[in-house]
């Protein structure tokens, strides 16, 4: 090697290194040779960011600008579960909408939001199906032809364990929205004698709902919209019935939110609304609701019992269902929690 090739060879490399620097945004000087290279690549900004195709192997689909955790195996990344994640992991940005099981582009920079997810915080009742939720729209659609008369779960989704006390008697809310379907159109169900559950708690712990010790549960029967609370420890003798017609107000394929709550009296009121933003009251002062028996340990949402009826079915929307302070800025338990994804 020459004396003049190898001046080549560096005058070659310096701008070699020029040029990827350049590329990484350095500010270049006037001059590029070597006494300027050192403060030129001092001032590439700091990243190390470089954009992966990653395959979504974790349990949510996931957004543009979503901050998602990865591992690699290989040459190979993955999109995995926060809970997941190890020493290995590291941090990436969504650069575009990745399904579960589909591939897409990620930054290997901590630039992205974290989106919370919803995940199910209950279990299937006796007779409910798979196939009768949809955790995407977070709604349930239960057949009518699961409701029967024997005052046991038959239709229902279960709350874990909740240990809700009786310190929160005069500040709850127990709450529903639905709407009935007709799954036959070529019949004419009447709607004036409905009766299904809504929903219910459990001053017991367990996962048949106790006839025994009733707190507070929301039916429509009879014709009318009824909350249902409790005025002593003696069971179903000794229940308040609070009750708003339901002639002019049901409807089919109608959204329809319902709950009962107590005040600070504690008396209870019971509320309903339609899908058209009205909304209807009925309160009862004459008897106080009752909680000295302990805590509410376990909240349902769907039927427990009512008329058998196959042509149509009650479509829950989860996420406007379960238990609440009266404000609703407490939550002691709603069929899908938010966690970290």
């Amino acid at each position: 090697m020459t004396i003049a090739s190898e001046i080549t060879r560096i005058k070659d490399n310096i701008a070699a290194a020029y040029t990827a620097a350049g590329n990484k945004g350095a500010t270049m000087p006037v001059t590029q040779n070597s006494a300027n290279l050192a403060t030129t690549v001092a001032s590439v900004p700091e990243s190390s960011a470089e954009t992966v195709t990653a395959t979504n192997g974790s349990s949510y689909d996931r957004v543009t600008g979503e901050k998602v955790w990865l591992n690699k195996s290989g040459n190979n990344y993955s999109i995995i579960n926060y809970a997941s994640a190890d020493i290995n992991s590291f941090i990436g940005t969504c650069k575009a909408n990745i399904a579960i099981g589909s591939s897409g582009s990620v930054e290997t920079l901590n630039n992205g939001v974290l989106v919370p997810h919803l995940v199910r915080d209950f279990t299937l009742g006796a007779g409910m199906e798979e196939s009768f939720i949809d955790d995407t729209a977070g709604t349930a659609t239960i057949p009518l032809s699961l409701a029967n008369n024997n005052w046991r779960l038959n239709g229902t989704l279960i709350s874990p364990q909740l240990n809700v006390t009786s310190a929160n008697e005069k500040n709850f809310k127990l709450k529903a929205r639905f709407k009935i379907i007709n799954n036959d159109p070529n019949t004419t169900p009447n709607l004036t004698s409905l009766a299904f559950r809504l929903a219910s708690t459990n001053f017991e712990n367990t996962t048949t709902w106790s006839d025994v010790k009733q707190p507070p549960f929301l039916i429509i029967e009879s014709g009318y919209f009824r909350g249902i609370y409790p005025i002593n420890s003696s069971g179903v003798s000794g229940i308040k019935y609070i009750n708003y017609s339901t002639t002019g107000l049901i409807a089919l394929d109608s959204w329809f939110e319902m709950s009962v709550e107590t005040d600070t009296s504690p008396y209870a009121t019971l509320t309903i609304k339609d899908a058209l933003g009205n909304t209807y009251t009925q309160t009862d002062t004459s008897a106080a609701c009752w909680f000295n028996d302990g805590t509410i340990q376990r909240a349902f949402v769907g039927f427990f019992t009512g008329m058998d009826n196959s042509t149509l079915s009650v479509v829950f929307d989860l996420t406007q269902c379960g238990l609440f302070s009266r404000d609703e800025n407490t939550t002691y338990w709603t069929p899908y929690k938010e966690v970290e994804g």
